[in-house]
């Protein structure tokens, strides 16, 4: 069976709203890439700084957000990090600077006492 094109026209004076909630037909190109191709890497658009207070009890100090490019996690006491709340962790050491690339959720702790944990996120998109 052969797929149909619809082609809707928008009004003349369209709002961007509407034009956004279009589901307007895009064509694909096939594309075979040889040789180098030139990757130019952006800034990112927006930043949150956000320092958490930590115990022996494991916290959540991110979410996931798929808009999320970079984390920086840095604490002046020894702690824990964790993917999940009741899963494994890694001991980090304090002062040790961790740098984060993935959007998913991240947990914290401290093996003893109370800490504070510094959390610098950089986001691509708004």
């Amino acid at each position: 069976m052969a797929e149909e094109t619809v082609m809707v026209e928008p009004p003349p004076d369209p709002e961007l709203a509407d034009l956004q909630q279009q589901n307007l037909p895009m064509p694909t190109v096939p594309v075979s890439v040889e040789g180098k191709v030139r990757v130019l890497h952006l800034p990112n658009r927006n930043s949150a700084i956000e320092a958490f207070a930590m115990d022996t009890t494991q916290r959540r100090v991110l979410a996931t957000d798929p808009k999320r490019a970079r984390t920086v996690l840095v604490s002046t006491s020894a702690w824990n990090l964790a993917r999940t709340k009741s899963g494994q962790t890694a001991p980090i050491p304090a002062n040790v600077v961790i740098t984060l690339t993935h959007s998913d959720e991240v947990y914290a702790s401290v093996p003893t006492s109370t800490g504070t944990l510094a959390v610098i996120s950089e986001y691509y998109a708004d």
